[in-house]
């Protein structure tokens, strides 16, 4: 008796029932995992991390294996929404440190140049493009984490859904999209409900460097702004640097001539300041 007809109707209506159960899963897959979607994500934080002009007063804390010691800052932004990125740092604490200062400023390009003015030298001096994944004064950051960050420079795929702090999170890879970077890419935890970043890990090739975590009670809303005023950066080395804003003020615009390494090298946190607050 010939049965390859009802075996190949068989195999013919299994496939046809595989085929409509893929179909179904992938009709149930969510709709927010689309990349267009998560292009908008990314870019719809880092407007929103980045969008702003600010002067803020900035506590870092770096706790080691031997001992725990502590920074603070006045920082001075100006966000690529009225043009270039430009950030200036004054350090006031230690009295060692004082008066010290950091100028970044964005390039046309969309990278950065990064000065530094060191008190005791009476000098300003170039950060190399190298430097810029050095640690930042003994803390855990790097100079380029300093930096505002626009959604164009980096590339970002979808990993996964996620929960984080009881939050719903998109996880998503970051690589850099033709700019210098110290990392080879960043994972980041995008929150669903808020414009903000929940979590970061920084690589280094295959190495994951350091973590950073933003607790979403630490954000708080200023004129439609979601700025997290806690970051905690913890290190494979199990060093850790806590960055807490104690003050913030939003500005319109800063002018330029603040901007500039003369004011860098003269300036101090009253004069930086002057017109401002």
């Amino acid at each position: 008796m010939n049965t390859r007809g009802p075996v190949t109707i068989l195999l013919i209506v299994c496939i046809c029932l595989s085929a409509r159960a893929e179909s179904v899963a992938e009709d149930a897959q969510p709709p927010h995992v689309a990349a267009p979607d998560i292009e908008q994500t990314v870019r719809r934080a880092f407007d929103n991390l980045y969008g702003f002009s600010s002067i803020q007063d900035v506590t870092f804390t770096a706790h080691t294996s031997d001992q725990e010691f502590q920074r603070s800052a006045q920082v001075i932004r100006q966000s690529a929404s009225v043009g270039l990125n430009r950030m200036l740092v004054r350090f006031g604490y230690p009295q060692e440190m004082r008066d010290l200062g950091i100028l970044l400023r964005e390039r046309p390009t969309f990278e950065y140049d990064v000065f530094v003015y060191q008190p005791s030298l009476k000098k300003v001096r170039r950060v190399s493009l190298y430097q810029r994944g050095d640690r930042f004064f003994g803390t855990d950051l790097a100079f380029e984490d300093l930096e505002g960050k626009r959604a164009p420079q980096w590339k970002p795929r979808f990993l996964r859904e996620d929960s984080l702090d009881g939050r719903p999170a998109l996880v998503v890879e970051l690589t850099p999209n033709g700019f210098p970077s110290a990392y080879a890419r960043l994972i980041a935890w995008f929150d669903r409900e808020l414009p903000t970043i929940s979590r970061i890990e920084f690589y280094k090739g295959p190495e994951l460097l350091k973590t950073a975590r933003i607790p979403t009670e630490n954000v708080i809303e200023k004129d439609g702004f979601y700025i997290p005023t806690r970051m905690e950066f913890s290190s494979g080395a199990g060093t850790m640097t806590v960055l807490e804003v104690s003050r913030i003020e939003l500005l319109e615009r800063v002018p330029t001539e603040r901007f500039t390494t003369t004011a860098l090298e003269f300036g101090d946190t009253k004069r930086d300041a002057r017109g401002l607050r």
